[in-house]
């Protein structure tokens, strides 16, 4: 048996290509789940012992539990096209050796010695890969917990990870690739022996792929039919080439939108604030000090509350939020819409709602919601849409809230002035400490926005690379007669290598739309999760630039691939 062994293992390494990139996506799927969880597991086992946390261990609270979601989706994404490449492998693998497989359960090999070997050929790669990535994922996890300390000011942020998700992390990936490696051996199992080495089940299943191909080809101009035809046959190659398009141009746009959406929010919520500090109380204050209300300095109040709303046709989506309200005469701060133009301040039963919750729960101007304040219910009317707005603000008339709160109209629990103000019973931020606040804070995007840059790219790589690989592979045989035939490499290339460029082309066009459809999903999802805005933005030159790296990586590959196989 280990003769056997031997003569299928070196079988299997034959297709160097592939098991090479088994290998790199068994370990970037480890390294993109335990590079987010080292910075997790212990800081989140830490709060989780806080009886009571401040502001900025709440916000680390949530970022962390959006975290662990994120890490999960980096897990089950990547099994998912490793799991494809690796059931893509075998299939091609089982089909090309049923001969070799059928000879050996000829002299006596049951299936079950058989696929033990293959069990032990995945078992091999996946270990290998999750311990590799394991390791890179503990050193680069310094980038996120770095992040992590400026964007929350948090110090003690520690690395580690649980043994439940070492487990998760290390064994589950290699039990679900030899689950798919057992499934995949279902090729050859309990097949005939003379069924295997003659392969007469393969011919219907081959001549009705031809016929579609020159069915299809005739459909091109003439001087196009053949490669057509040509490139028809190798159907996993055009679904590979096209779904690296499509990976790329949400990866790619996915992180611009990530980048410019700190640049935006940063930008919008400075707007129409035109005070220089602001003082939060955390309880209502009922008139204004003589200290602070001397006439030297602008000075104007509002009032804030925790709110529910109730929004569309079911009566039981509630969504938690703050609601705000200053006063109508005032001049230091103003609602600006998505147009740039002022917002007035509502009247009673009107509100304005942050661009967040508008784009997110899909709320409208002129739609009606219900706000809740403790036991008091008010129906009002969406007036405005304010991008400059708080990301879980909504905004109504300082009256109304005061009186749904049971205080008078002239109580408060907040002040804004254009001069520097200091109160003994109030937190005070200053305009330049506010600004500092909102950049600390777009960091995480831009983390986030470099780390999905690097997955689209990879990705993109590693599909393209199968697509370029399966089609040489393919046609290696067509290449060795067309040159015995006296065709020359330009005319060869031309048949069998250049007609997937046009699939790229139609590819990227026809993917463009339905990817930033995508994207604007992916931000809403996470917008949710993390309970802030995230924008989208997309533009001409971040997609031209996508489609010149495409052209790259797919002219680089191919000529490193074709010059590989020259070497043969």
């Amino acid at each position: 048996m280990k003769l056997v062994e031997k003569q299928l293992f070196q079988s299997l390494l034959k297709n160097k290509v592939f098991v090479f990139l088994m290998f790199l996506l068994s370990v970037f799927t480890s390294f993109m789940y335990f590079f987010v969880r080292f910075s997790i597991d212990v800081n989140y086992k830490r709060l989780q012992s806080i009886a009571v946390l401040n502001e900025k261990q709440q916000l680390y609270w949530t970022a962390l539990t959006s975290n662990i979601s994120l890490a999960r989706s980096f897990l089950f994404g990547f099994l998912l096209l490793t799991g494809f490449v690796e059931c893509m492998f075998y299939y091609r693998f089982f089909k090309e050796n049923k001969k070799q497989l059928g000879c050996l359960k000829t002299i006596g090999y049951t299936d079950s010695e058989l696929v033990r070997v293959f069990l032990k050929a995945t078992t091999v790669v996946a270990i290998s890969g999750a311990v590799t990535g394991c390791i890179a994922g503990y050193f680069a996890s310094d980038i996120l917990i770095n992040a992590n300390k400026t964007t929350y000011l948090i110090e003690n942020i520690q690395k580690g990870v649980s043994f439940s998700t070492l487990g998760t992390g290390l064994l589950f990936p290699c039990l679900v690739f030899l689950i798919l490696t057992y499934i995949m051996y279902g090729m050859v199992r309990k097949k005939e022996c003379a069924v295997l080495i003659t392969e007469a089940s393969n011919q219907s299943s081959c001549g009705s792929v031809l016929r579609m191909a020159d069915r299809l080809s005739m459909l091109f101009p003439k001087k196009q039919r053949m490669p057509v035809r040509l490139a028809l046959r190798n159907v996993m190659a055009l679904i590979l080439m096209l779904l690296s398009v499509f990976t790329m141009l949400i990866m790619f746009n996915l992180a611009y939108a990530l980048n410019k959406s700190s640049e935006y929010i940063s930008g919008a919520q400075m707007e129409g604030r035109y005070y220089e500090s602001e003082l939060r109380y955390d309880f209502m204050m009922q008139a204004l000090s003589e200290n602070l209300s001397d006439g030297q300095a602008e000075v104007t109040t509002y009032s804030k509350s925790a709110c529910e709303l109730q929004f569309g046709k079911k009566k039981d989506s509630m969504l938690r939020q703050t609601v705000g309200a200053f006063d109508e005469s005032q001049k230091l701060f103003e609602l600006i819409d998505k147009k740039g133009k002022v917002i007035p301040f509502p009247k009673e039963g009107e509100i304005v709602v942050s661009e967040h919750i508008a784009t997110v729960y899909h709320m409208n101007p002129d739609d009606i919601v219900k706000i809740r304040i403790g036991e008091e219910t008010e129906e009002l009317k969406i007036t405005g849409v304010a991008r400059n707005a708080e990301s879980n603000w909504v905004y109504m008339q300082k009256e109304q809230l005061n009186q749904m709160l049971g205080y008078s109209k002239e109580a408060y629990c907040g002040i804004v002035s254009n001069a520097v103000l200091s109160d003994e019973d109030a937190l005070v931020i200053t305009r330049e400490e506010r600004e500092k606040e909102l950049l600390r804070n777009s960091v995480s995007n831009q983390t986030s926005a470099v780390i999905v840059q690097v997955m689209g790219c990879v990705i993109g790589c590693i599909l393209l690379l199968l697509a370029v690989a399966l089609n040489f592979n393919s046609n290696l045989s067509d290449m060795r007669i067309l040159r015995m035939l006296g065709y020359k490499t330009k005319e060869i290339r031309h048949l069998l290598v250049d007609v997937y460029k046009p699939v790229i082309l139609v590819g990227f066009f026809l993917f463009l739309l339905p990817a930033l459809g995508v994207v604007k999903i992916i931000l809403n999802s996470l917008s949710m999760q993390i309970e802030e805005y995230l924008h989208f933005e997309t533009g001409v030159g971040i997609n031209l630039l996508i489609f010149g790296i495409i052209w790259v990586i797919y002219f680089a590959i191919q000529g490193l691939y074709g010059r590989e196989k020259r070497k043969r």
